[in-house]
């Protein structure tokens, strides 16, 4: 372990959130790192990195390395390294790992209602093609507006979840948030305008959280 890890304290850092800036503008574990490097000159660490000088000097200054260099400095410098970056943002956040299971519960019952919504969305639109075509036939066509209403009402509730989804997806692990939202596109088969909004609002939230797209 180099110096840095003993002459700085983690009080002395700025405040942590783990899932944004802190109060310099800089990730916190890129600060970490910084910390960790500022007894190495910029071009040993280049030299040790195969990285360019600018590039060292911007780890120095607290910019995160990309993954790969990440893990090198990992197989480097090892656990202790490792605990020196995360620890103290870890710190700060103790219930992390309950906070994303409860989302992840919360996700898999989006989800199943999804799944519910579908069935009665396509059960509704056999019945409402039963009815128009018992309305040409000369039977009362008042009825067919009944199903209508309550498939629009079905898919006010799809966007709503789709809209909670949109706000979860930040923190929904990859493994959960390709499922569920794969369950809200698939209203959007349906035909609607609202579940065409509903596909928008669910794909814009994949792009910006860097997830893969899934195929419209």
């Amino acid at each position: 372990m180099t110096s840095a890890s003993v002459r700085h304290s983690p009080s002395a850092l700025h405040p942590v959130d783990l899932f944004g800036a802190s109060a310099s503008g800089l990730h916190p574990v890129g600060e970490r790192i910084a910390l960790w490097l500022a007894d190495i000159p910029a071009k040993v660490v280049a030299r040790d990195f195969a990285v360019a000088v600018h590039t060292a000097k911007g780890w120095k200054r607290g910019h995160l390395p990309l993954m790969a260099h990440f893990a090198a400095m990992v197989t480097r410098w090892g656990d202790d390294f490792l605990d020196f970056a995360f620890a103290p943002a870890l710190a700060e956040a103790p219930s992390l790992s309950q906070q994303l299971d409860r989302m992840e519960k919360r996700a898999a019952q989006f989800s199943r209602d999804l799944a519910e919504l579908k069935q009665q969305v396509t059960h509704e639109k056999v019945e409402d093609q039963s009815r128009r075509a018992a309305g040409a036939g000369g039977d009362d066509a008042g009825s067919v507006a009944g199903p209508g209403r309550a498939r629009g009402r079905m898919v006010s509730r799809a966007i709503g979840l789709g809209l909670l989804l949109a706000l979860a997806a930040p923190i929904l692990s990859d493994a959960v948030a390709p499922a569920v939202y794969a369950s809200v596109l698939d209203l959007g088969d349906q035909g609607d305008d609202p579940a065409a909004r509903l596909h928008k609002v669910a794909r814009r939230p994949l792009r910006l959280g860097g997830k893969r797209e899934l195929s419209a």
